[in-house]
C-alpha cells in the first residue's frame, strides 16, 4: 500500500495522501481482511454531497471489511446498482464517482433491498468506530509518534489479560469470545485484524482507538466481561437405542 501511496503521491504531486489510507495504522493493524472485496457506497450520502459540494466521493470507512452500513444514516450501503446488477469498480476508468461504471445511471438513486430494515445495533456501532478511525487517523498522520507501536498493543493484551483473567490467556479469550490462541498470537506479533480488535472493544465497552493511540493504560478494571455462547454441536439422538 505504501508503494501505491508514493506512485500515486508523484503522479497527482501530492505528498499528504496517507491520511485519506489506512497507514497511520500499519504498525498495529494487520493488513490482512481490513477492506472490503467490493466497493459499497451510501445513495443518502451521495445525495447529500452533490447538493452541499456539487461532487461525490468514497469516504474511506466504507472501505473497511467490517463496514457494511453508513455510519451517517445508519443504512445498509449498496454494494451494485438494482438497474443492471452490476458491481462497481474500485477505479472507474470512464465515468466519475457517483455514476455506475456499466450503464451509467446514477447510483445515488439506488435502493438498497434492507434500506428500510432497522439494522442491528452492532453494525452501526461497527460503522461508527470505523468512521471515528479514518478520522483519527488523518491527524495521526500529520504526528506519527501518536500511534501506537506493535509493543504498546501487546503490553495493553497482556494488562487486559493479568487484570481480567488473572493472567491466564486461555480464560480471558474464553470470557471475550475469542480463540484461545488469540491473546497469545496479539502479544506475540504486536499486531490484530480489524474483526478481531471490534470484537475485542465491544465485549470491554472499549473503543479502537484506546488500542491505536499512544494514550496511557486502558480504563479496565476487575469487571465481569460476558461474550455471547458459542453454539455446540451435538450428536443426534438415537430413539432406536433408547427405546431397546
Amino acid at each position: 500500500m505504501a508503494s501505491a501511496r508514493a506512485l500515486l503521491g508523484e503522479a497527482t504531486a501530492r505528498d499528504d495522501l496517507a491520511r485519506l489510507t489506512a497507514l497511520p495504522w500499519r504498525g498495529v493493524l494487520s493488513p490482512s481482511g481490513l477492506t472490503a472485496n467490493v466497493r459499497r457506497w451510501c445513495p443518502h450520502c451521495y445525495r447529500q454531497m452533490r447538493t452541499r459540494h456539487g461532487e461525490c466521493w468514497d469516504p474511506l470507512s466504507w472501505c473497511l471489511a467490517p463496514v457494511t452500513c453508513c455510519p451517517v444514516h445508519a443504512r445498509a450501503l449498496a454494494m451494485h446498482y438494482p438497474g443492471c446488477g452490476v458491481v462497481q469498480p474500485w477505479l472507474p476508468h470512464d465515468t466519475v464517482v457517483g455514476w455506475c461504471a456499466e450503464c451509467g445511471a446514477d447510483l445515488a438513486a439506488a435502493r438498497p433491498e434492507a434500506d428500510r430494515v432497522p439494522l442491528p445495533s452492532r453494525r452501526i456501532w461497527t460503522a461508527r468506530v470505523c468512521a471515528d478511525l479514518c478520522a483519527a487517523g488523518e491527524a495521526v498522520a500529520r504526528q506519527p509518534s501518536r500511534a501506537a507501536t506493535p509493543r504498546d498493543f501487546s503490553h495493553a493484551v497482556r494488562h487486559l489479560v493479568d487484570t481480567l483473567g488473572d493472567g491466564n490467556r486461555s480464560a480471558f479469550a474464553r470470557r471475550i469470545g475469542v480463540s484461545v490462541h488469540s491473546p497469545s498470537r496479539w502479544m506475540a506479533t504486536g499486531t490484530v485484524g480489524i474483526e478481531s480488535l471490534l470484537r475485542l472493544c465491544m465485549q470491554l465497552g472499549l473503543h479502537p482507538i484506546q488500542f491505536l493511540l499512544r494514550s496511557g493504560d486502558l480504563p479496565v478494571g476487575p469487571r465481569e466481561v460476558r461474550a455471547p455462547p458459542r453454539p455446540r454441536r451435538r450428536s443426534p439422538i438415537d430413539w432406536d437405542r433408547i427405546d431397546a
